[in-house]
C-alpha cells in the first residue's frame, strides 16, 4: 500500500526546482542558478527544457542589499539565456510557500555554514527531496543519499544531484518519503523544541565571546 508520503512525492504536478532563501548575498543563490543551467547542459533531452527554477524567498524593498541582489540574479539569468525558465518569487506568503514546496521536484539549499535552517525540514515534511551544501545545519538535518543529497558548494555537484532526482522518479519518491519519515521521527515538537533551545543558547554564547 502506498503511504501518503510516497503518493505525495509521486504526484508532483510541476517540473520545478526550487530554492528558498532571503535575498542576501551570503545565501549564494547564484549557486542554484548556475547548477540549474549546468544540469540543462548535461544532456539533450527535450524534457529537461520543460523544467524551470523557482527562486523564492524573503524580500524587503527597503533593504538595499535585497534590491541589488535580486537585480544581480536576474541579470545573471538573462546573461545565461535562461531568464524565461527562471522565475523569481519575492515575498511569497506562507500558504504559497507550502504549495510550491509540495509541488516542486526538490529543494536547493545553498547557504554555507547556516546554524540550522528550517527550510530543509519544511521541504522534507512535504516529502520533497533536499539538495544542500554539506556544511552547517544540513549536516545535522539531511541524511545523505537517504533524505537528500549533501554536496560541495559547486554547481557541478548540485547539477548531478538534480539530474538524478529528475531522471529517476522512484529515487525521488524514496528520498521524499524517507525525508518525511525522518522529520516526523526526529523532529517532533518536543525534540525540535530542545534542539532549538540548544541552538539559541549557542548563538547567544557566541555573541558574548
Amino acid at each position: 500500500m502506498l503511504t501518503f508520503a510516497i503518493l505525495l512525492s509521486l504526484l508532483r504536478i510541476t517540473n520545478s526546482f526550487l530554492t528558498i532563501n532571503r535575498f542576501e548575498r551570503k545565501k549564494d543563490i547564484f549557486l542554484a542558478i548556475h547548477a540549474y543551467v549546468r544540469m540543462l547542459s548535461m544532456c539533450e533531452e527535450s524534457n529537461l527544457c520543460m523544467t524551470r527554477l523557482l527562486v523564492a524567498g524573503g524580500y524587503d524593498s527597503r533593504l538595499i542589499e535585497n534590491v541589488e541582489y535580486i537585480s544581480e540574479l536576474s541579470r545573471e539569468a538573462k546573461r545565461l539565456s535562461h531568464r524565461k525558465s527562471i522565475t523569481f518569487l519575492p515575498s511569497i506568503s506562507s500558504s504559497r510557500k507550502r504549495q510550491i514546496l509540495m509541488e516542486s521536484l526538490c529543494l536547493l539549499y545553498t547557504p554555507m555554514e547556516e546554524h540550522f535552517g528550517i527550510v530543509p525540514l519544511e521541504a522534507m515534511s512535504a516529502s520533497t527531496p533536499v539538495i544542500a551544501v554539506d556544511s552547517g545545519g544540513p549536516k545535522e538535518t539531511v541524511e545523505n543519499e537517504k533524505t537528500g543529497f549533501l554536496c560541495a558548494s559547486s554547481s557541478e555537484e548540485f547539477a548531478m544531484a538534480m539530474y538524478r532526482i529528475y531522471n529517476d522518479p522512484m529515487l525521488a519518491s524514496f528520498i521524499g518519503s524517507s525525508g518525511r519519515y525522518h522529520v516526523c521521527r526526529k523532529f517532533d515538537r518536543t525534540d525540535f523544541g530542545v534542539k532549538l533551545s540548544e541552538i539559541v543558547q549557542e548563538v547567544l554564547f557566541s555573541s558574548k565571546s
